[in-house]
């Protein structure tokens, strides 16, 4: 019957669940109810009835969400047709009975359906609920005390004798090993121990010679190598004890003690060496935390111990041990196990408490001891399951939250590197998105908000996990993550915004890469000129952008049928105060396009002169030659006069005026001037259009009024040549007594006698 219950749950369709569908599987649940009054409940008829109620459920839920959406498609159509007019057609009255009559049918299904939907949550709930009590009676159940543990060991003294004498002759599992078994393992040992040692000869010799950055993931990563490589011929000798164990005892009918042994030592290693890198790192290697050294050194002591003291439980509790003792000296063993255990893990949490972090957290320390104190005196007491679930829950988020910080730490670090090139990896990786100096590395934050993400959800799930929650429970995460859930009119579904966050990050990524490329590599190949290049890759990052943000908008679930509602609200807002930013964004658009000014141009704008840095979507940058940044909007480029220095061309005019005094020889003067300029390296001479050239413009008041025009190759060398020319005119002047004069103004003064003055008074 049970079986037949199952079939016939899992043989629902979850996409679209016809009428008969839902009748079968209201009927299979009401059977899975009678059967669970009838039978009770078990951990293992938990699982299963779970795992039914819950795709019940949300077969439900599919279904419900399913026909809703065709009654409001009805009723839309419904209402297209209008109101019931007398005389009207056939056809519309034959149509809108077929509505009526689908509608109808539609409403029985969705009644069915959320009936489905009630009565799978109400067993659901009722199975919760039984599972419940039947934890809390097998947490709460009581064994024998340690007293009783104790009089039982006392009154048969001779049972420790007589079991272990057992477990050596017929479980321990030697007497499966020969002698040339035993030679062949020690040969291969001290094979693999010299061939080891020579690897960790060499790794600690390349250690020793290689600089290294003071940097988190460097410690960790010379910790990690030092720390491998001394512990390596442990860890390939007791790989290589399992092996052997297993080729020699693999047919036997129960896992001796022996390969057990044989089989936990590569992991004790493994974990040894983890606890020598984070606290204990072996020579060369430093500490990876700033903590004092003799705390850390503690640190790594107290850990080891533990580490031995559950290797120590995984040998005496896990393995054929346990079966092959006497129940009274089970027990007693566990007892004195948890009691140096426990002791174990005070004596770490009082180090723990040395830290500067946590000195101050007394009450936090006064909580785990008293929680730690309450374990032991549980376990003391007989509710054994009880202290293991509550030490389980204690240590394995202990762990996970250790975890978390360790690999934060790491992936802090990497991305630090990624962002300054700290490593040569790191500078490898910017090198191959075409990033130089101290660029920015595009799309790290969303990757470093991706990471965290996963990384709290991965801990927070083990943690959930540890704590013991109900698979139910986890079913209905899962589904609301997966499948979302509504808050009103909106679906929310958080797996599709996680996944669109991490593709938006992946996009802007490989859009920073091309554009790079193209910038960097690609079109400099090409025969375009430089303002085509700036404005092919200026379109091209707001291009990748835009279309990075609709694909990750799609995979979030985005309508864009709404798009409408949000551009006439664009609309609205555009023509109450956005006119500005749209013209400046027009604009841009244009600058990219039309290109009147490239970037390194040296332009005019009003009162603004200088060279243009950087054509954004809004405004120009143009840097004045005081070397401040001035923040030109795009409008004032297109609606506003500009002079643009090196719109076609780098080459342009300049004009030098020169004044001499009255009687100089003129053709003497323009001689030298032509000779001066045809000197000057800027200057252009070999063009005919271009030609050196002297005018003698005037006769001044003071002076014979002369201007050397030429052209010079780089107009941004304007102000330099000019001042090369007017050194080199000086000094040619005053080599051959050429007078440049200054104006003079005559004062003639007239005597006024007093008697003048007197009359002017009068």
């Amino acid at each position: 019957m049970r079986l037949f219950i199952i079939l016939l749950l899992l043989t629902v369709s979850v996409p679209a669940l016809c009428e008969t569908s839902i009748n079968d599987t209201g009927k299979a649940v009401l059977k899975l109810e009678k059967q669970l009054n009838k039978t009770g409940l078990n951990e293992k008829l938990f699982k299963k009835w779970t795992v039914i109620l819950s795709e019940a459920k949300q077969q439900a839920q599919g279904c419900i969400e399913e026909k809703t959406q065709q009654i409001t498609k009805l009723k839309q159509d419904m209402e297209s047709l209008g109101e019931v007019v007398k005389g009207e057609p056939g056809d519309v009255s034959r149509k809108r009975n077929e509505l009526k009559k689908e509608h109808s049918d539609l409403e029985k299904q969705l009644s069915k359906c959320r009936l489905l939907l009630l009565q799978s949550e109400e067993l659901l709930n009722t199975v919760n609920l039984e599972y419940k009590k039947i934890t809390a009676a097998r947490l709460f159940a009581r064994g024998m005390t340690v007293v009783d543990i104790l009089e039982k060991n006392i009154d048969q003294p001779a049972v420790w004798f007589k079991a272990s004498r057992e477990f050596v002759v017929t479980n321990s599992g030697l007497s499966l090993f020969s002698l040339t078994n035993a030679l062949f393992f020690l040969l291969f040992a001290a094979a693999i121990y010299w061939f080891a040692s020579s690897i960790r000869k060499n790794i600690l010799t390349d250690l020793q010679r290689v600089t290294y950055i003071k940097s988190f993931s460097e410690y960790f990563n010379r910790a990690l190598m030092s720390t491998l490589a001394h512990f390596l011929p442990h860890i390939l000798i007791s790989v290589m004890a399992s092996f052997f164990a297993y080729t020699v005892t693999h047919k036997a009918s129960t896992i001796p003690f022996v390969s057990m042994l044989a089989y936990g030592l590569p992991v004790y290693f493994i974990l040894l060496c983890v606890i020598h890198v984070l606290f204990a790192p072996c020579k060369p290697a430093s500490h990876i935390f700033k903590m004092p050294k003799k705390l850390m050194q503690s640190l790594a002591v107290n850990l080891k111990v533990l580490l031995t003291l559950i290797f120590i439980g995984y040998l005496f509790f896990a393995t054929i041990i346990a079966k092959s003792l006497p129940e009274n000296v089970l027990l007693f063993g566990r007892e004195v196990y948890a009691v140096f255990f426990i002791a174990g893990i005070l004596w770490l949490i009082r180090l723990l408490g040395g830290l500067p972090r946590f000195q101050h957290m007394f009450w936090l320390k006064f909580t785990i001891h008293i929680v730690l104190i309450a374990i032991l005196t549980v376990e003391l007491a007989g509710f054994r399951n009880l202290s293991v679930q509550s030490l389980r829950v204690l240590f394995g988020t202990s762990i996970m939250l250790g975890f978390l910080y360790l690999t934060q730490l790491l992936f802090k670090d990497m991305f630090y590197g990624l962002k300054h090139g700290t490593q040569p990896w790191h500078r490898s990786i910017r090198k191959l998105f075409g990033l130089h100096g101290q660029e920015h590395f595009p799309g790290i934050l969303w990757l470093q908000v991706i990471i965290n993400i996963g990384l709290w959800f991965v801990v927070g799930y083990a943690v959930l996990r540890i704590w013991g929650l109900s698979d139910t429970a986890i079913n209905e995460v899962q589904h609301y993550v997966i499948d979302g859930f509504t808050i009103g009119s909106l679906r929310i579904t958080p797996s599709r915004i996680i996944i669109a966050v991490a593709s938006l990050a992946l996009l802007l990524s490989f859009s920073g890469w091309f554009k790079n490329r193209l910038e960097k590599k690609w079109l400099p190949e090409t025969q375009i000129e430089r303002g085509a290049r700036e404005a092919i890759v200026s379109i091209s990052g707001y291009t990748g952008v835009i279309l990075s943000a609709i694909i990750s908008l799609g995979i979030a679930g985005l309508d864009f049928s709404n798009l409408a509602i949000i551009a006439g609200a664009l609309s609205l807002g555009i023509g109450f105060g956005l006119q500005n930013i749209v013209n400046n964004f027009v604009s841009g658009i244009i600058l990219l396009l039309e290109r009147p000014v490239k970037t390194g141009d040296w332009i005019e704008v009003g009162a603004t002169e200088g060279y243009v840095r950087k054509i954004r979507i809004r405004s120009t940058q143009i840097q004045t030659f005081d070397r401040a940044d001035v923040i030109v909007p795009n409008s004032e480029l297109i609606s506003g006069q500009v002079t643009n220095w090196m719109l076609r061309d780098t080459r342009g005019r300049i004009k030098v005026p020169v004044g001499v005094a009255y009687g100089t020889d003129t053709e003497k003067v323009k001689s030298l001037l032509l000779a001066l300029a045809a000197s000057h390296a800027e200057v252009i001479k070999d063009d005919q259009s271009r030609e050196i050239q002297v005018y003698f413009l005037a006769f001044g008041e003071s002076s014979l009024d002369f201007e050397l025009r030429c052209h010079i190759v780089n107009i941004d060398q304007r102000v330099s040549v000019i001042s090369d020319l007017n050194f080199a005119i000086e000094k040619a002047f005053r080599e051959n007594n050429i007078e440049i004069p200054f104006p003079q103004r005559d004062l003639h003064l007239h005597n006024i006698s007093t008697k003048d003055l007197k009359v002017n008074d009068e």
